[in-house]
């Protein structure tokens, strides 16, 4: 999670700076110190600032931030006196007098007496360590007999203050109220490099991350032997890596290895820093490059990894606001080490980004593909090992079901997806399991989470005989199977000739709701009956699921897409939408090439099929010949009658509930009734209405049993009625008017 994305309240935090800071040394520094210190406060905070009173011995300033941390504001008001304005001398006392102000609209009372106690708690105790260390020092020059004594004293005694007052901030700039809870000041434990770049070299996949991370450990001891720290200052990183593949690891692992190395020293806590570059003059969730470059200057991020998402400057990364950012970062660049993060795209496109990028620094490509089902699973493998939970064998294959679906919807995040599935198997065998039983899974007791519906012990064939009516849709899938067991028929009979298996690749061209999908989803599970395919899965999408969201985004996608489907059927809904339906018209044809190249190339691993309404699916073929090409079958889904819909609704029904003589009469009497127009319109989706139908009808018969407290659940005609009462229904019954006089 990114910090500093929280919206925080504002503070009024007054600077009170008293007349010793002013009288004592006007003489030395000039009266201007004090406006001087102003121009430093207001460098090195965008925030508002007021002065509300500047004299000779009084000045106070009023800033209205958003960070509440107290002591981090004093640690930097001590920075700018000792550091820049070099405001030094023996009785010199940095400590300020801070006021803090409730803005009322803004935060309740109770969290600021909380903030503001913490902080005066804390300054007390600062204050007592001075103290004794304040005697101590009188009583040494008391005893002292020489001026060189007294005078080391008090030099030693400067040199502790100058350190107290000068220490780094312990938490963020962007850590709200939670900062003044970060007063842990233990350092962690040093972790050998050895161990570090173990568990690097153990993750899975990320081959070109672990190659960096090998590499940093061999050149390090030369590095730090002859004190070149700065190079690794100069050098950024440029991640290509989509959201939810581990971004977030690797960059806290290349922190901890750096610091193992002594290649660079990050804070103790929170070595990493994430975030998002909002696009320039846009409002894109993200920092604004201005607002990053201003708490850089502020070294809001010093020692620390800084991380920033650069993904909505993709189009921007040879404008010159993009090349003052990246000068602005490279001037403090020996306070931080900078990661960029990109997704991951074409290497085209990475390459022009890091030539963009390394005009400025020096840059290191680590690029991180998308993990691929196999690697998915040994990802969740190793959740359930850490979890100490045993996985019986054939649990796998309901989480491969459920990885199938997560990534049909087009909203996939990698281990995010992973972990969330893994985490609701377990949940879900702790809830049902006894006190003393062990966390063991067994396939029962997660199958219902996962759809196996067609992972029966029935046939495909025989899936396909009960479909109500698709006479010709059936008779056709069983001619291309023909064609193809005549094939290897031949090719066994004569071993000297081998015939080519022709390309399987489909149009499924029909209405919303007439079976593409539950069709494909059955030839897929005959093609693997018949070893034509080596696992037999169906992956849905829809075609604007396969074009990205940048330049370069779209061809990898759709090879990722690909890449999955190996093996299986791949199936395309609403493929026309590439030609249109406000895609961008380059990332529309770029998908369409790249399925097409993909279609070729793996043919014999592979079947595609791409579904839709028929007029839209001809104007695809006809922008895109080598698409059309390359598939050879095309099947017609033609409208379900009032029977055959009657019929579906009477199967869907009769799988969960049992009901009475007279609801199975009103279920044939509404479908008889239904308007012709309704059932030849273009938008009718057929059997999906029904399953809309079912579900609302389920919905009120819940209602009814759960008001009159039944225990049965047996549906009547009422709750037909009751549904099909709703406007969602009573709209598309309704008969369309035609215009003008029919003869």
């Amino acid at each position: 999670m990114q910090k500093g994305d929280k919206t925080m309240a504002k503070w009024k935090v007054t600077l009170e700076l008293k007349s010793k800071w002013i009288i004592e040394y006007r003489k030395k520094y000039s009266i201007n110190i004090c406006k001087e210190f102003i121009r430093y406060v207001k460098e090195g905070y965008e925030d508002k600032i007021t002065i509300e009173t500047e004299k000779l011995d009084f000045c106070s300033i009023v800033i209205e931030t958003n960070n509440v941390d107290l002591k981090k504001i004093q640690y930097d008001l001590d920075d700018i006196l000792l550091n820049k304005l070099q405001v030094q001398g023996e009785d010199f006392n940095t400590s300020v007098f801070l006021k803090v102000d409730l803005d009322k609209s803004s935060i309740p009372e109770a969290e600021l007496a909380a903030a503001v106690l913490d902080a005066k708690e804390e300054k007390k105790q600062e204050d007592m360590v001075l103290q004794k260390k304040e005697e101590t020092v009188q009583t040494s020059v008391k005893s002292s007999e020489s001026d060189k004594a007294v005078s080391d004293s008090r030099k030693d005694r400067k040199a502790e203050e100058e350190a107290i007052a000068t220490q780094p901030a312990k938490t963020d700039r962007f850590s709200g109220i939670s900062a003044l809870n970060g007063t842990n000041t233990e350092e962690e434990e040093p972790v050998s490099p050895q161990i570090v770049l173990e568990k690097i070299n153990s993750l899975i996949g990320a081959n070109e991350f672990k190659d960096y991370a090998n590499e940093l450990a061999k050149v390090a001891p030369r590095i730090v032997e002859h004190n070149l720290k700065e190079l690794i200052h100069k050098k950024c990183v440029l991640f290509s890596i989509d959201q939810g593949f581990g971004f977030s690891t690797y960059a806290e692992m290349l922190a901890e290895l750096m610091d193992a190395l002594g290649l660079f020293g990050f804070s103790n806590k929170d070595k990493t820093f994430e975030l998002t570059l909002a696009a320039p003059d846009s409002n894109t969730d993200g920092y604004a490059a201005e607002r990053v470059i201003s708490q850089i200057e502020s070294g809001a991020f010093k020692n620390k990894l800084l991380c920033i998402d650069c993904k909505n400057w993709l189009d921007y990364a040879e404008s010159p606001q993009f090349r003052k950012f990246l000068k602005r970062l490279y001037d403090y660049s020996e306070n931080y080490i900078v990661v960029f993060k990109i997704p991951f795209i074409e290497k085209e496109i990475v390459r022009k980004i890091q030539r963009s990028i390394q005009d400025i620094w020096s840059v290191q490509v680590v690029s991180v593909v998308p993990y691929d089902n196999e690697e998915l699973t040994e990802y969740a493998s190793r959740i359930f090992e850490n979890y100490k939970v045993e996985v019986e064998e054939d649990v796998w294959e309901v989480l491969a079901s459920r990885i199938i679906e997560e990534k049909s919807d087009g909203r996939f995040y990698g281990f995010v997806t992973i972990e969330k599935i893994v985490n609701e198997f377990i949940y879900k065998k702790v809830l049902n399991s006894t006190e003393k039983e062990e966390i063991r899974i067994k396939k029962y007791d997660v199958v219902d989470m996962a759809d196996l519906t067609y992972n029966t012990n029935k046939s495909g064939f025989d899936m396909l005989d009960e479909l109500v009516g698709l006479d010709n849709v059936k008779d056709q899938v069983r001619q291309i199977i023909a064609q193809i067991e005549f094939l290897g028929k031949l090719n066994h009979d004569n071993k000297d000739i081998e015939i080519k298996r022709p390309v399987l690749h489909m149009r499924f061209i029909g209405n919303p709701g007439t079976g593409k999908t539950t069709v494909a989803r059955i030839v897929s599970k005959i093609l693997k009956e018949k070893g034509v395919l080596r696992k037999g899965n169906l992956y849905e999408y829809f075609g604007r699921d396969l074009c990205g969201k940048y330049v370069g985004h779209t061809t990898p996608k759709t090879m990722e897409i690909c890449r999955d489907a190996y093996g299986s059927v791949l199936f395309i809904d609403e493929a026309y939408t590439l030609n249109n339906d406000g895609i961008h018209e380059s990332y529309g044809k770029e998908a369409i090439e790249t399925l097409a190249l993909e279609m070729e190339n793996h043919s014999s691993d592979m079947v595609v099929i791409l579904a839709g309404y028929k007029e839209e699916m001809d104007d695809l073929m006809q922008v895109n010949a080598g698409l059309a090409s390359r598939i050879p079958y095309c099947i017609e889904f033609p409208n379900y009658t009032r029977e055959q819909l009657y019929d579906i609704f009477i199967k869907i029904i009769a799988k969960n509930f049992h009901f009475t003589d007279g609801f199975e009469d009103e279920a044939k009497k509404y479908f008889e009734s239904l308007p012709q127009e309704m059932l030849e319109a273009k938008d009718f989706s057929n059997a999906r209405y029904v399953r809309n139908l079912s579900e609302k009808i389920w919905a009120k018969a819940a209602l009814r049993i759960q008001l009159s407290k039944q225990e049965n659940c047996i549906l009547l005609e009422d709750d037909i009625k009751a549904a099909t009462a709703d406007n969602e229904f009573l709209k598309m019954q309704q008969k369309k008017r035609n215009i003008g006089f029919r003869i």
